[in-house]
């Protein structure tokens, strides 16, 4: 599959329509080639399936904000991966029934342009299985998270340690 950028970009809130309206053009045909893509693996499913182009650019717009709560600057975010399995968990009657459901698997890898579609795959799963969004850092990516994280807190010293009955009782059972 051809990698398909995903439109991330939106104008902020107070900016005119007309610009509004411009970006929203600009859009679209991304998103259109998302979801001619989706409905290329899809076939007919659309109950439990990524169906739309913009459910593909929420996730990414999704990743993109776990990336900056994770302390992690824009120009870092190259190489970022997402992969997600569409759907909800559905009752166990299905399961019970033998029934298997489509769902629709992307893969989409942050590039310095912004986040790009890299795989689309439809597969039969257990109506029982959860809908995941894994984000995979790089290591460089992965160090600032932590470092973000340890910049929260302290580490206390370590209590004396005060030597236990039996641990007198053996010190002179050798002398």
């Amino acid at each position: 599959m051809k990698a398909l950028q995903i439109p991330t970009d939106a104008p902020h809130a107070s900016a005119p329509p007309a610009m509004q309206t411009d970006a929203a053009a600009r859009r679209q045909p991304a998103l259109d080639a998302l979801t001619t893509a989706l409905e290329a693996v899809n076939g007919t499913a659309t109950a439990h399936t990524y169906a739309r182009g913009h459910d593909i650019r929420d996730l990414a717009m999704g990743a993109e904000a776990r990336l900056a709560s994770l302390g992690i600057p824009a120009k870092a975010r190259v190489g970022a991966e997402l992969h997600a399995k569409s759907g909800d968990v559905l009752p166990t009657a299905y399961a019970n029934a033998g029934r298997r459901v489509i769902r629709t698997v992307v893969a989409l890898r942050r590039a310095t342009a912004g986040w790009t579609c890299t795989d689309i795959r439809r597969i039969e799963d257990y109506p029982t299985a959860k809908p995941r969004a894994d984000l995979r850092l790089t290591s460089d990516q992965d160090a600032r998270a932590v470092a973000k994280l340890r910049a929260t807190y302290s580490l206390t010293a370590p209590a004396p340690q005060t030597p236990s009955r039996e641990t007198n009782q053996k010190d002179h059972a050798h002398v």
